[in-house]
C-alpha cells in the first residue's frame, strides 16, 4: 500500500487544492493528499518526503536508500544548506523561492539507459516548466535549463550502490522560481522563472510523473527529439576544457543517449559524453 514517509521535520509550504492556496502549518509531515497530482504519484507507489530545510535532497535520497527504503521516492525541500551541482559545484537554494527535489529510482541494467536519464530529466523539467509556468526554457548540454542567457534550473543525476549491493539512481533538480537576490558570483549567470502563483508541489509532481513515464519507456515520448529541438548549444560555437587546454568548435548534433558531437576548429570531430566536462557557449 502506498504511503508517505512521516519525518519529524517542520513544514511550511503551499499546496494547491481546487485552484486555491492552502498553507500547511508547521508540524510533523503529512501526506500530500490535498494535491491531486501528488495523489496520483502516491497511486504509482511513490513515497513523498517533505523538509523545510535539509542539507541536500540528493544526499537524503541516498540516506533513504542506505536505510533500505525502496524506490521510487520523491524528496522535496523548501531550502538546502548544501545543495549540490555537477563537478563538485554548489547549488544556491534559499528558502521559499525555489523548488529543490530529488527522485530516487532503481538503476537500470543497461548503462546507456542510466546515462539517458540525465537528458530525460532535462526534458521532464523543461516540459513541466513550460506547461505550468508558461515559459519555454532552452537546454544547455548537458543538463542545465536557461531562459535567455541565464540559468534557471540545474540537474544532477548520480548512481550509487548501497552496502547490500543494491544499485540506485537519484535525479536532483533545482529550479529558481522567484529567487532575485543571488550571491555576487551568480548574478550575471543565474535567473529565475519569475512567474508567481506556481504551486511548487504540483511542479515537482508533474516533473516526477514525466520522469516515471520516461523511466518506464526510455525510447518513447520523443525525449531526444525535444532535447535537440530545444537545445541551447546546437549550431553554437562552444568551448570546453581537456586538462589545461581549452578546445573550441561548433556543436553539431546530439545522439540518442545524449552525447554531443563538436566540430573543432581544425575540422576534426569530438564526441563528448555527459558527465565528462563543463561546456560553455563561446561569446
Amino acid at each position: 500500500m502506498c504511503y508517505t514517509e512521516r519525518v519529524a521535520v517542520r513544514l511550511s509550504v503551499f499546496i494547491c487544492q481546487r485552484g486555491e492556496k492552502v498553507l500547511k502549518k508547521s508540524g510533523n509531515i503529512r501526506p500530500l493528499s490535498g494535491c491531486k497530482i501528488c495523489g496520483a504519484l502516491e497511486e504509482r507507489g511513490v513515497r513523498i518526503s517533505l523538509f523545510e530545510d535539509i542539507d541536500s535532497t540528493n544526499l537524503e535520497a541516498r540516506r533513504q536508500a542506505e536505510r533500505g527504503m525502496s524506490a521510487p521516492a520523491l524528496i522535496i525541500a523548501d531550502s538546502q544548506s548544501a545543495g549540490r551541482g555537477r563537478l563538485g559545484r554548489s547549488f544556491y537554494s534559499p528558502s521559499g523561492t525555489g523548488l529543490y527535489m530529488s527522485l530516487l529510482l532503481g538503476a537500470k541494467d543497461n548503462p546507456a539507459d542510466n546515462v539517458q536519464l540525465t537528458a530525460a530529466a532535462a526534458v521532464a523539467a523543461a516540459r513541466s516548466i513550460e506547461e505550468l509556468c508558461g515559459v519555454r526554457p532552452k537546454i544547455k548540454w548537458v543538463n542545465d535549463l536557461y531562459l535567455g542567457e541565464k540559468k534557471i534550473c540545474g540537474i544532477l543525476c548520480e548512481s550509487f550502490s548501497c552496502a547490500d549491493g543494491k544499485r540506485s539512481v537519484v535525479i536532483g533538480i533545482g529550479v529558481n522560481l522567484l529567487t532575485e537576490d543571488f550571491p555576487d558570483e551568480l548574478r550575471d549567470i543565474a535567473a529565475s522563472v519569475m512567474v508567481k502563483g506556481v504551486c511548487k508541489e504540483a511542479l515537482a509532481a508533474d516533473i516526477s510523473g514525466r520522469m516515471l513515464d520516461y523511466y518506464d519507456s526510455p525510447t518513447e515520448h520523443g525525449i531526444m527529439e525535444y532535447y535537440r529541438a530545444n537545445s541551447a548549444v546546437i549550431g553554437k560555437r562552444v568551448v570546453f576544457s581537456e586538462g589545461e587546454k581549452s578546445c573550441y568548435g561548433v556543436a553539431e548534433s546530439i545522439d540518442e543517449v545524449g552525447r554531443l558531437t563538436i566540430k573543432l576548429d581544425d575540422n576534426s570531430l569530438k564526441i563528448l559524453s555527459s558527465g565528462e566536462i563543463s561546456l560553455k557557449i563561446d561569446k
